[in-house]
């Protein structure tokens, strides 16, 4: 979205909620993990996923599974038996279009890495794993004291 000077309006309503991608055993997304990188990777998708852009997943890199965002379609120029899968998709709404451009825009004007901007913006990892169920106890009152002997 640009305004009348032709600037991008970062904090405009978007259009839509979110960008549908189609998914198959061979389809690629691109997915920008919070490491000093300059580009998304290409990941595959497992038939068992349906991902759209801005979805927060877990994906393997450099030994280890990393949160990451689909950033986009994959680029293709890596061949399809060599792609990692995307692990997991976590159970949060996907982040918003305009907050990816302002990602991107923020990379740009800071000549600086978009996975390190992305790693501004997802400052608290332990936000994308699920809550673990807590265990409570309740003190109750005591119970009546009995009458003593002698009263009543």
């Amino acid at each position: 979205m640009s305004n009348k000077s032709g600037q991008s309006d970062f904090f405009a309503e978007e259009e839509s909620s979110g960008e549908s991608v189609r998914t198959s055993s061979t389809h690629t997304l691109s997915v920008l993990v919070p490491y000093p990188v300059g580009r998304a990777y290409d990941y595959s998708v497992p038939e068992t996923l349906s991902l759209e852009i801005g979805d927060y997943v877990t994906v393997p890199f450099g030994g280890r599974e990393v949160a990451g965002v689909i950033w986009g379609e994959g680029a293709g120029d890596v061949k399809p038996e060599k792609l990692k899968p995307v692990l997991y998709k976590h159970p949060l709404r996907p982040m918003p279009k305009v907050q990816r451009d302002f990602i991107e825009w923020v990379a740009r004007y800071c000549v600086a890495p978009l996975g390190s901007v992305l790693k501004m913006s997802l400052s608290v990892p332990a936000g994308l794993t699920p809550l673990k169920p807590a265990v409570g106890y309740q003190i109750s009152p005591p119970p009546h004291p009995s009458p003593r002997r002698g009263e009543g």
